[in-house]
C-alpha cells in the first residue's frame, strides 16, 4: 500500500472512533499488498440504527474513490468462523490496527475441515465463473484485466489456507505466497504470479486465450487436490 493511503486510514480512524464512540472495538487494514488496502471495522452492536450515523463517512469515501470498510460486529465473527474461515483468515494473517480496544483477529482460530471446505466452495465456483465471464468478455481487454485481478485477489486466502492446513508459515508478501504453495502442493502456479504482474502491465490481446488456459488449468489443479484432500 502506498503510504498515503496508509496515512488516509489512520486519519479516517479517528473520524470512525468520534461517530461510534464505544461501540467500536477495532479497526484496521487488510489486504495491504493493495494500492489501496482494505479497511475493516469491528462493533459491538451493527444494527442499523447504531451503524447509521456513518453514512457521511462513508460519502466521503465514495468521493475519494477509496473502499467502503467491512463492518461487522465481535458476535458475528465468532459465530462465523465455521462459514467463513477464509475471509477471517484473510484479514487475520495480514492487517495492521488502525485502533484497537480489543485485538479480535489475533486470537481466532479455525478448524480445519472448515477451511478445507471454503477452500474447495471457492475455488470450484471460481473455476466455473472464470471460464463464464471470461467467454462474455472476449473482445474487451478492459474487462479482461479486471477479471484477471478480480479472480486472483479472491483466491489468495485459499493459498493462505493451503499453508494453514500444510502447517506452514503464511509469508505476507504475495509472491512469496504463490511460491510457497507451489512448493507444498506442487500444483505450479506461474499464471497466478504473471496475474500479479499484470498489475503493472496488461494483458497482450494475442495471449489472453493462452494465458485463461493455464491459468485455468492451474485452478483445477488445484481444486483437485482440495477437493481429495482429508484433514
Amino acid at each position: 500500500m502506498i503510504e498515503k493511503n496508509k496515512q488516509f486510514w489512520q486519519s479516517i480512524t479517528t473520524e470512525f472512533q468520534a461517530t461510534l464512540g464505544d461501540n467500536l472495538i477495532q479497526a484496521g487494514v487488510y489486504d495491504r499488498h493493495l494500492e489501496k488496502g482494505h479497511f475493516f471495522i469491528v462493533v459491538e452492536n451493527d444494527s442499523v440504527s447504531a451503524v447509521k450515523g456513518l453514512q457521511p463517512l462513508m460519502r466521503k469515501l465514495a468521493a475519494k474513490k477509496m473502499p467502503f470498510p467491512l463492518i461487522m460486529s465481535k458476535e458475528y465473527i465468532l459465530t462465523s468462523l465455521d462459514s467463513f474461515p477464509l475471509e477471517f483468515i484473510n484479514i487475520k494473517y495480514y492487517y495492521e490496527n488502525t485502533f484497537a480496544k480489543e485485538d479480535i483477529f489475533e486470537g481466532l482460530t479455525f478448524e480445519p475441515k472448515d477451511i478445507r471446505l471454503e477452500m474447495e466452495r471457492e475455488v470450484k465456483g471460481k473455476v466455473l465463473l472464470t471460464r463464464q465471464y471470461l467467454l462474455e468478455s472476449l473482445g474487451n481487454m478492459k474487462v479482461i484485466n479486471e477479471l484477471i485481478q478480480v479472480s486472483l485477489l479472491a483466491l489468495m486466502p485459499v493459498f493462505k489456507g493451503v499453508l494453514i492446513l500444510k502447517g506452514e508459515e503464511i509469508p505476507r508478501n504475495e509472491l512469496e505466497l504463490l511460491e510457497k504453495t507451489d512448493e507444498v502442493t506442487r500444483v505450479v502456479l506461474d499464471s497466478f504470479r504473471k496475474a500479479v504482474a499484470l498489475r503493472d502491465e496488461k494483458l497482450p490481446r494475442d495471449k489472453v486465450i493462452e494465458f485463461f488456459q493455464n491459468y485455468i488449468n492451474q485452478m483445477v489443479l488445484l481444486m483437485n487436490l482440495i477437493e481429495n484432500w482429508e484433514v
